[in-house]
């Protein structure tokens, strides 16, 4: 159905001298359109790409990013592929065995850390694949923090020690990566979005990995 528009403009101008200027369109019928023509003119809708746009083919280390609930779940799992576990599952079920820890557990904890990449290196200091303080390097006594085996190993150790401490698993997380301190001056997880992330995403990589038999 055409729906016509009869348009009639009539402009008037004041100008200098009290002169007065009209413009009348004396053929209303010339300036009849459809809805269907304007629609066909009008400019199409601009698609908002940032809803698709994987943002680690940009940056691949855009994951370490501390800015709470940003990146979804989705999007950060991402960066994970099977190559990443694979290639540690000797040097984590040692480290499993040594501790007592969930073999998954200290993968989640790997995954969400560094992604897998044993040359991390944060802009605190943090090194290895599960970012070890200075200060944690040197309690443990290691002495290469680039080297898988004693990296995951330490830190599996560190993670246990805060597990042992706190009898449970969210405030263990919370001093593994905010520190014991802090979980004690705030009588629980601290009110910091980088630590309650930390939390949530070792969480939901620790499912993943169970449910992928990775529990040895």
């Amino acid at each position: 159905m055409r729906v016509l528009l009869k348009v009639l403009l009539t402009l008037s101008l004041s100008v200098v001298a009290g002169t007065s200027l009209a413009f009348v369109v004396s053929n209303p019928q010339s300036l009849e359109v459809s809805v269907s023509e304007v629609s066909a003119q009008a400019p199409k809708p601009v698609i908002n790409r940032l809803d698709s746009m994987n943002v680690y083919e940009l940056a691949p280390s855009a994951y370490l990013l501390k800015v709470g609930h940003m990146l979804s779940r989705e999007l950060y799992a991402q960066i994970k592929t099977d190559a990443d576990v694979k290639g540690y599952i000797t040097q984590i079920k040692q480290a499993a065995a040594q501790s007592g820890l969930s073999a998954a557990l200290i993968a989640a904890v790997i995954m969400t850390e560094s992604g897998f990449n044993p040359q991390a290196l944060s802009s605190a200091g943090a090194r290895g694949l599960m970012q070890l303080m200075p200060a944690t390097l040197i309690d443990l006594k290691v002495d290469d923090p680039y080297d898988a085996q004693k990296n995951i190993n330490a830190g599996a150790a560190y993670l246990k020690a805060q597990l042992d401490r706190f009898h449970d698993l969210d405030l263990a997380l919370a001093a593994y990566n905010a520190g014991p301190a802090n979980v004690a001056k705030y009588g629980g997880v601290p009110p910091f979005a980088e630590t309650q992330n930390f939390i949530l995403r070792v969480r939901a990589y620790f499912k993943e990995y169970a449910a992928q038999g990775f529990k040895e």
